[in-house]
């Protein structure tokens, strides 16, 4: 019996691998791509506030542990130095105000001359930028409301509440309670029981 053999020519049919190509290969039909669409919307609808809900929470904190850290620190200046410092809210870095809020930033510094202000030979040990903004710090006091001066026992001689408020979001509201020992210590409502507001 003869056998022939087929020999092979070498040449590819296109034809037969566009066959094969349109057989394995298909794209994806509109209602495919808008049923995607819509769980990708649906998704980011819920992470989104979430996600921002996060960062107002974690911006809240910071700012509250900075300011907490400033007095800390201020007091530890005056104890260790024995000298008389004083924390107050600053807009420049250098020089305290008396207008705006404690968002604006902070300085603390050695009050040599026992003003209450910081004059340019008066050396400062921290300065505090202006916080995120949409956070407001207010500060209520028997004394002063735009600074805190710390003796070289570490007592301020003074009380007061620092309200910490977020723009529209009036659940986030903290504050620090300042007693005249010189110590912060952070709380939800005014240091009688009544409820913090934001102007």
């Amino acid at each position: 019996m003869d056998v022939i053999q087929k020999r092979h020519s070498g040449r590819i049919d296109h034809n037969h691998l566009q066959a094969i190509n349109l057989r394995t290969l298909r794209g994806i039909t509109l209602i495919e791509l808008m049923t995607v669409m819509a769980i990708i919307a649906i998704t980011l609808g819920f992470g989104i506030p979430a996600v921002s809900a996060i960062l107002q929470t974690n911006r809240m904190a910071t700012a509250i542990n900075s300011l907490s850290a400033g007095f800390a620190l201020a007091r530890s200046e005056a104890v260790t130095r024995n000298q008389e410092i004083v924390i107050c809210k600053s807009h420049d870095g250098v020089l305290c105000t008396n207008k705006g809020g404690w968002e604006q930033g902070w300085i603390i510094f050695a009050d040599t001359n026992h003003n209450e202000h910081r004059d340019e030979d008066e050396p400062r040990f921290h300065v505090q930028d202006a916080l995120p903004p949409g956070i407001k710090v207010s500060f209520s006091a028997f004394e002063s409301d735009h600074y805190v001066h710390y003796w070289p026992t570490g007592f301020t001689l003074m009380n007061g509440t620092f309200t910490f408020c977020q723009e529209n979001q009036a659940e986030l509201t903290k504050a620090l309670v300042l007693s005249r020992i010189g110590r912060l210590r952070k709380s939800k409502t005014h240091p009688d029981g009544s409820p913090l507001k934001c102007s």
